[in-house]
This record gives structure tokens, C-alpha cells and sequence, in this order.
């Protein structure tokens, strides 16, 4: 059969040898989406409310609690990228050698024993301290789970769930505030103010989440224990079979050694590289959002719960907006417009909010104005981290690639936390101007990744690709990148 997958084999492609493939291939996917979503889903979901809850902390007087003086509270945010970002790729890098089942449970509980100690700290370093220690154990979290997700999905079926998953930081940010308004009622329980129950009951609660997902993670397709065999060999031979993998199947995918000469010699690829690039550029305003948005929305009023209320409909809609526009993008197998025009949106709201005076009798308009920023900036984060992880191919090249670019991007959020500073409310004209400037940079620089990907395709077309036929990842002249 010439090494070709006996499910893809050409003596079954009648009619209804092709139904009867289309069937177990949908069952599959059911089974899988049923076994890998929700938990990936949930795992995120704690990491990303463990991780911006700070920003709901601060409503509830964490700052004058702990007397943080000018920036102080923004360099406490700003402590927990500097280690994440710098263990995220050997982070991710591990998982290929320790089962996601172990890892991301491990990383789960860790990051929720962390979260709930930050309720405990009693001053500007302590809670520098557990914020660096936060993103320690939450190093590879995130990549990890979109590398899990990328091996077992098509090009055309993954935006739909990368999507979902990525929205996990809109629900978050809802339910955060609305969790957050609940809990902060709690202030003066125990002698504890409302901020400290926030970190302690939701860390706690992570680290309980974390014992179930032990259970209910899978692992990679080669390794699944909850498949048939027929399902486990459907689910390897339908993603080699569609060249959308093939160095996973390989014996050595798992054990074979993999060097920092090796992985910064696939970072440093023009394609790899503008992936990473690209990202930070969108990154720097939206983690500036993610984390300020509660204190923006507290100009326009002086209640802590009816803040964390109003917080909640900005995120909710973009949500909503998000999953249509990943779900139209998997049905025309197209990135690029969906990754660049809801951009306009984002750009239209810092417009507005740059544009229309900070006073009472405008707040409705500029509360308008962060729902076009939230749907414009949230659509295509995790349109851009599925476009380029999907054109990547292979455990190696993957673990690397989705490392680099989550690392590099969240090394955004650093400066990002200082775009909204205490002394510049309520107009906050240097974060909405920094932010729409960063916006139009990260539409440019998709662009430029468009033009790089369309040029690989023609040059392969053309028979002019430069790297062997044998060679089976995303180098090879058969690939194609999706645009």
C-alpha cells in the first residue's frame, strides 16, 4: 500500500466505504471532544482566574491593606511573568516526556497551593514573592494544554476548539467577577478581608480541581488507554493520514533527545519567529485589558461588587463573539481576515476612549467603548495561536513552537501592567494610546505572516521547496501552510 494508513487506503473509496470511515471518524471525535475539552477547559480556566484574580483583589483594598505605594501593585502583577516566561518552553518541552495526565495535574494543584498562599501574604514582598512562585507552577500550563489539543485534532477542526479553550480566559474574567463579588462578601469572616478570601478560596478550590483532572486528562493518541484499539488506530492514522502529523508516530517522538542548539534553531525560523512576534504584539494590550479592566470600569463607579458586576458583560460578549467567529473559520478553512479585521473593532474603541471625556455623564458610552476593544482584541488571539501552531508539525518542532510564541508573547504582559497607572485615572490616555498603537502592530505584523506562509505555499507549488521528500513535518515540499 506503498506506507499509506489502511483507512486512507485507495481500494476503500467508494461511496460507502467512505460513509462508513466519515461515521467512526465523527464517533471519535465526539468521544474525544467528551474526554479532552472539558478538562483542558477547566485546567485553564483555574489557571487563568488564579492568575488575574489579583485584579479583582485590589477592589476589595489589597492595596491599602498591604500600604502598596505608586506602582508598587503593578510591579507585584508584573513579578509573575518574569519567571513564567522564562520556564515556559522547557516547560512544555517536558510533557513530551511525562505524560499530560501527570504534568498538568501536577502544574494544577502546584498553582492552586500558591494562589491560596497569596491570601496570606502580609506585605509588598510577600506577595511579590508568591506572584513568583505563581508563575513557576503555572510555567507550560497554558502552551501545554494547546499542545495537547493540537495532536489530536485536524487543521479544520482545531480553530473551533483552540477557540474554546482560549475563551476560557473570557469566562474567567465573568466569572471571576461575579465569584469574586460573591466571595468578597466573606470580608471580615476570620479577620480576613474580602481580597484574602478571594486568593484562598479560589486557590483552594484549584488545588482540588487538580486531584479530578489527574483522572480525566487523556494523553496523546499513541498513548490512550480509554481507546479501542480500532479508535486509538483511527485516531493516529486519520491525522497522519491527512499529513496534519506524522513525526508523533514515530518511536522516537517521545524519548528523543531534543537540545537548546536544536530549539532555538527552529525558533529562529522566519515563519516561527514572526509567530512569536506577532503574538506579543496583540498580547501587551489585551493582558493590559485583562488585568485593568476592573479598576477602568471602577471610575465609573465607587461600588466594589457593582464593579466586579459590570465587569462581567464586556467578557460574556466577547465569548459569544469569539466561538462564531472560530466556528466560521474552520467552515472556510481560513485564518488571516478572521485573525486581522476584528482588529478594526479594538482600534475603534481605543478611538473612543481616547476620544470621549472621562466624566459621569459619559461613562455609558465609554462602557460601550471596552465592549468593541474586549470582542475586537479577543477574537483573534486565539485565532493567531491556532494559525501558527497548526502549520507547525511533530512533538519536536510543535512543543518548541508553542512554547516560544507563549512565552515571548506573555513577556508582553511586563510592560502591559504598567499601561494603567493609579496617577493617570480616570482618563488613562498613555494605556488606551500605547494599546491602539500595538493593536495596528499586530495587524501588520499578520500580514507579514500571511506573505511568509503564501510564499512557502508557492514556492512547494512551483517544486522550488529547498528540504527532502523523507523529511515529514511542516518543512516538507508536500505541506501546505493554511492562510
Amino acid at each position: 500500500m506503498d506506507g499509506k494508513p489502511a483507512i486512507f487506503d485507495e481500494t476503500r473509496s467508494d461511496d460507502e466505504s467512505a460513509k462508513i470511515i466519515k461515521k467512526r471518524e465523527s464517533r471519535l471525535i465526539r468521544k474525544i471532544d467528551i474526554r479532552l475539552m472539558p478538562w483542558v477547559v477547566l485546567t485553564f480556566l483555574c489557571a487563568a482566574i488564579d492568575k488575574v484574580n489579583i485584579g479583582n483583589a485590589v477592589i476589595f483594598n489589597l492595596d491599602e491593606d498591604l500600604h502598596l505605594k505608586g506602582s508598587q501593585f503593578n510591579t507585584c502583577v508584573v513579578m509573575f511573568f518574569v519567571t513564567y516566561c522564562f520556564l515556559d518552553v522547557p516547560a512544555t518541552m517536558i510533557m513530551r516526556r511525562v505524560k499530560p495526565h501527570i504534568w498538568l495535574s501536577f502544574l494544577t494543584f502546584s498553582f492552586g497551593i500558591v494562589a491560596m498562599c497569596e491570601g496570606f501574604t502580609q506585605s509588598f514582598g510577600g506577595l511579590v514573592v508568591a506572584r513568583l512562585f505563581l508563575g513557576i507552577t503555572q510555567a507550560g500550563s497554558f502552551s501545554n494544554c494547546f499542545y495537547l489539543i493540537s495532536m489530536w485534532y485536524k487543521r479544520e477542526e482545531a480553530q473551533r476548539r483552540f477557540t474554546l479553550f482560549y475563551s476560557s480566559v473570557n469566562l474567567a474574567a465573568a466569572f471571576g467577577g461575579l465569584l469574586a463579588s460573591a466571595i468578597g462578601l466573606l470580608g471580615g469572616n476570620r479577620g480576613y478581608s474580602g481580597w484574602r478570601w478571594v486568593f484562598i478560596i479560589e486557590g483552594a478550590l484549584t488545588s482540588v480541581i487538580a486531584l479530578l483532572l489527574f483522572v480525566m486528562i487523556p494523553d496523546f493518541p499513541e498513548q490512550a488507554k480509554w481507546l479501542s484499539p480500532e479508535e486509538k488506530r483511527l485516531a493516529c492514522e486519520r491525522l497522519r493520514g491527512s499529513r496534519e502529523n506524522t513525526e508523533p508516530y514515530d518511536k522516537d517522538a517521545f524519548t528523543s533527545p531534543l537540545g537548546f542548539k536544536s530549539a532555538l534553531r527552529i525558533i529562529i525560523e522566519p515563519k516561527i519567529l514572526l509567530g512569536g512576534v506577532m503574538y506579543f504584539a496583540l498580547v501587551l494590550p489585551a493582558a493590559a485589558f485583562n488585568y485593568f479592566a476592573p479598576t477602568i470600569i471602577h471610575t465609573f463607579t465607587k461600588s466594589a461588587i457593582h464593579t466586579q458586576l459590570l465587569s462581567v458583560a464586556p467578557w460574556a460578549a466577547s465569548f459569544v463573539a469569539t466561538m462564531l467567529c472560530a466556528y466560521f473559520s474552520d467552515v472556510l478553512r481560513h485564518r488571516f481576515l478572521f485573525s486581522v479585521l476584528p482588529l478594526f473593532l479594538a482600534i475603534a474603541g481605543y478611538i473612543l476612549l481616547l476620544a470621549i471625556p472621562a466624566d459621569p455623564s459619559h461613562h455609558s458610552s465609554r462602557y460601550a467603548a471596552l465592549f468593541l476593544v474586549s470582542i475586537g482584541m479577543f477574537i483573534p488571539l486565539p485565532i493567531q495561536v491556532c494559525w501558527f501552531n497548526m502549520n507547525v508539525l511533530g512533538h519536536r518542532r510543535r512543543s518548541v513552537s508553542l512554547g516560544w510564541q507563549i512565552a515571548f508573547g506573555n513577556a508582553a504582559s511586563i510592560p502591559g501592567v504598567y499601561l494603567f497607572l493609579k496617577k493617570d485615572a480616570p482618563d488613562y490616555t498613555t494605556g488606551y494610546a500605547t494599546s491602539l498603537a500595538f493593536v495596528v502592530l499586530a495587524g501588520l505584523l499578520n500580514v507579514g505572516y500571511w506573505v511568509i506562509c503564501r510564499q512557502e505555499n508557492l514556492k512547494r507549488a512551483k517544486g522550488h521547496g529547498e528540504i527532502e521528500e523523507q523529511v515529514e513535518d511542516d518543512r516538507s515540499p508536500s505541506f501546505r501552510n493554511m492562510l
